[in-house]
């Protein structure tokens, strides 16, 4: 698979660094590993979206791409400034994937943000 060959650490394996101290080896690891994963950018979606009604929604497209960048930023740091073992050192293909990863992430939850405000007239403050 060309994507195993490009990409040294999915997001999987991060997760699973996090919680178990190392890699996943079977595919129960990799199912709880990508489950917490989901709940942790549920929860990260949530943060912005209530960041969001408290600021302002205008130029939401260019504010959720500046959050992902951060979050990714983030995601990169803590390990370093912790010293978790195999998070040290990523490769530059893993960083600039999960960063593109990131921003599409980011674009996907401006659209559900504009498309679900729309569809159900929620009144934001600051429009």
């Amino acid at each position: 698979m060309v994507f195993n060959e490009f990409v040294e650490f999915r997001y999987v394996d991060w997760v699973s660094v996090i919680i178990y101290g190392k890699l996943p080896t079977n595919y129960a690891e990799q199912i709880v590993t990508l489950g917490v994963h989901l709940i942790i950018t549920g929860a990260l979606a949530i943060i912005f979206t209530f960041l969001i009604l408290e600021i302002t929604s205008q130029r939401l497209w260019f504010k959720r791409i500046v959050y992902a960048l951060i979050v990714g930023l983030l995601t990169h740091a803590i390990p370093v400034l912790f010293r978790i073992p195999h998070l040290t050192l990523t490769p530059l293909t893993t960083t600039l994937t999960d960063y593109v990863g990131g921003i599409i992430w980011g674009l996907t939850l401006a659209y559900a943000i504009n498309w679900i405000t729309k569809r159900y007239r929620i009144n934001t403050p600051h429009q």
